[in-house]
């Protein structure tokens, strides 16, 4: 991914775009990020410093030109965590901040054992060329999700959670019940349906 934002030739800067998928289990809401890859898995024989911390992504990136921001940020989940994505991008469901923008999925589908590091895009700069940008994903609470994020991104954690935690409530208010009748030989029967 771009890790970073970057900025036009006006000196506005320019978010990356991406998915953040979650799941609920048993009502606790976890995360699906990515970690960066570094030195030490480029150079396994080298001993990180007691106390490293590798960094840890949403799945973003730049949007290319003549893509719009759900496309770039599909493509982007894709390369970035070998999975894809075709459903729903619910613009309700953004959280940003200046430096990315990303649509919550909710999907627990995705199996961390299925990630293929072969697959992952490549580093393209100097540093680390030719290595995958991601080198492991994980699914986390969102305590520790937000440990993990890279410090541009901790705040869409609890953007996230405020969404998720709200959207049952939206939900519930848009319940409609219809009327349906049925006719079985002459004999009809009212019966009362909740769509959701």
């Amino acid at each position: 991914p771009d890790m970073e934002f970057v900025e036009d030739k006006k000196g506005k800067s320019k978010q990356g775009v991406g998915l953040l998928p979650f799941r609920v289990i048993e009502g606790d809401v976890e995360f699906l990020i990515g970690e960066v890859t570094n030195i030490f898995h480029a150079m396994p024989d080298e001993e990180p410093d007691e106390g490293f911390k590798g960094k840890w992504t949403c799945f973003k990136g730049k949007i290319d030109k003549g893509e719009d921001a759900k496309t770039a940020a599909r493509r982007e989940f894709k390369e970035e965590s070998t999975f894809s994505w075709e459903g729903e991008l619910d613009d309700s469901m953004i959280v940003e901040n200046n430096n990315v923008k990303v649509w919550l999925i909710d999907s627990g589908e995705f199996d961390p054992s299925r990630f293929d590091r072969n697959n992952v895009n490549k580093i393209t700069g100097e540093y680390l060329k030719g290595e995958p940008e991601i080198w492991s994903i994980g699914w986390f609470s969102s305590t520790e999700a937000q440990n993990k994020l890279a410090k541009n991104q901790k705040d869409l954690i609890p953007q996230a959670m405020e969404k998720i935690n709200k959207n049952p409530l939206e939900e519930a208010k848009k319940e409609i019940t219809k009327l349906r009748i049925f006719d079985f030989d002459e004999t009809i029967a009212f019966t009362s349906a909740t769509t959701y």
